[in-house]
């Protein structure tokens, strides 16, 4: 009998370390993000949306092991805009993504499942061939006028800017009409722009080029002209330490130039629509799915370039407005 009872106890004992052994092997993996200041984060949304950037951007990812991940999100901004969405001024934005241009980090991402969000490629092309204009050395006059109502104590109207760039021997043609498709090419490899949907012939009176790029890859060169040209790494995640606390990556930086300091200087008072000087430049883009166009912006402050789309189709866009300058004034 005891022989029994102590069999049938050791038999016990042998089935549930087993079955112990076998959940512990067969327990997933727990990842865990957190902001910049190392708060955890628990919004699921932004937890999905780091989940699927995780192995894109961090080459060294194993899917195997529980990670702690810092990333480069800020919890102060997500709570300003967070307060400043629920207030309904701009509450139809769709897409908004926040880089500071100190480092180029990161530090805001609302509703992208990726960063890839294609905007429309025509109206790519004037800010590109601006920079390209420039760093080639040819000389472009800016003539503009203010059109519109508007106080220079309220920020209540909407402003547009009407300017027409060309050389001084060229008035109705901008200078980037005539350079080459292996031009154009070589210049937004260089700044490291992706080119999707890239449609380009070289023709006997002019070159036809058109592309289409990201979101991401425009507000990063908006921060390349903050910042003068000078590149910086664009993290979006910062050390990743396994559970023995093994650093597997770390956080990327870059130094050196990609434009000339001339080139960024004279491209911010082209694309400067601030008659309140409050706004160091701001580019309207458009992004056309199905049919349907949707407004937004890349804007640039002192310390951050955000850009942004609308979250459904709409008229004209408004060079600077109201909602502007309250969204630029969280900054």
């Amino acid at each position: 009998m005891f022989r029994t009872n102590r069999h049938r106890y050791l038999l016990f004992i042998s089935i549930t370390l087993s079955i112990g052994l076998f959940c512990s092997c067969n327990q997933k993996p727990k990842l865990y993000f957190h902001y910049s200041d190392g708060t955890l984060i628990k919004d699921s949304t932004v937890i999905q949306f780091l989940m699927k950037e995780l192995p894109v951007q961090v080459p060294e990812y194993d899917s195997t092991l529980s990670l702690e991940v810092q990333t480069c999100l800020d919890q102060k901004i997500e709570a300003k805009l967070n307060s400043y969405f629920q207030k309904g001024s701009m509450g139809k934005v769709s897409t908004m993504l926040i880089l500071e241009n100190k480092t180029g980090n990161v530090v805001y991402c609302r509703n992208s499942e990726v960063l890839s969000i294609y905007s429309q490629r025509l109206q790519m092309m004037k800010m590109y061939g601006i920079l390209l204009s420039f760093e080639k050395g040819v000389k472009l006059t800016d003539t503009f006028s203010w059109t519109g109502k508007y106080s220079k104590k309220k920020y209540d109207s909407t402003v547009s800017r009407l300017y027409r760039m060309s050389p001084p021997s060229l008035d109705y043609k901008y200078p980037f009409d005539n350079y080459s498709c292996s031009q154009w090419k070589s210049f937004l490899q260089k700044l490291d722009v992706s080119e999707n949907e890239r449609d380009c012939a070289d023709g006997e009176i002019y070159p036809r080029y058109y592309f289409r790029t990201s979101l991401f890859d425009l507000v990063k060169t908006g921060v390349l002209i903050n910042r003068n040209g000078a590149v910086s790494a664009n993290n979006l995640f910062g050390n990743v330490t396994d559970s023995d606390g093994e650093i597997l990556h770390a956080t990327a930086f870059v130094k050196g130039s990609l434009l000339k300091t001339e080139t960024c200087l004279s491209a911010k008072k082209i694309l400067k629509r601030d008659p309140f000087d409050v706004i160091e430049f701001n580019y309207p883009i458009f992004l056309y799915t199905q049919k349907e166009m949707r407004n937004g912006m890349i804007l640039s402050t002192k310390k951050y370039t955000i850009g942004f789309l609308s979250a459904s189709k709409s008229g004209n866009n408004g060079f600077v407005t109201k909602e502007i300058y309250s969204l630029a004034s969280l900054f």
